[in-house]
């Protein structure tokens, strides 16, 4: 998944792309994912978004000696048939999983 924001918050979650999981009564693993970029900025170079473009994007991010992801999962959910209200929900399990502590 790319970042759309630079990643100070968890935006809402597009229901249309829960769509499958939801019809065909998937369970469903909330993840979060934090990066760490010791030579740069995490919101600048390595969330994608903006006006940037691809290319000159993933060309800078091949300079970068080291970037740390962390990522979080939580517990595994059953099978909501509701697409929307399985965004709301996850949405609200990841934004919990994001507090660093």
């Amino acid at each position: 998944m790319i970042c759309v924001s630079p990643g100070h918050s968890v935006l809402p979650f597009h229901s249309s792309l829960l769509n499958p999981a939801a019809v065909s009564g998937c369970d469903v693993t909330p993840a979060f994912i934090r990066y760490e970029l010791a030579d740069g900025s995490v919101e600048n170079e390595v969330c994608y978004w903006r006006d940037m473009t691809f290319v000159n994007h993933f060309l800078n991010l091949l300079t970068k000696r080291e970037i740390r992801a962390h990522v979080r999962y939580g517990m595994t959910r059953p099978a909501i048939t509701n697409r929307k209200l399985m965004a709301q929900e996850l949405h609200k399990a990841v934004s919990g999983l994001s507090v660093i502590g």
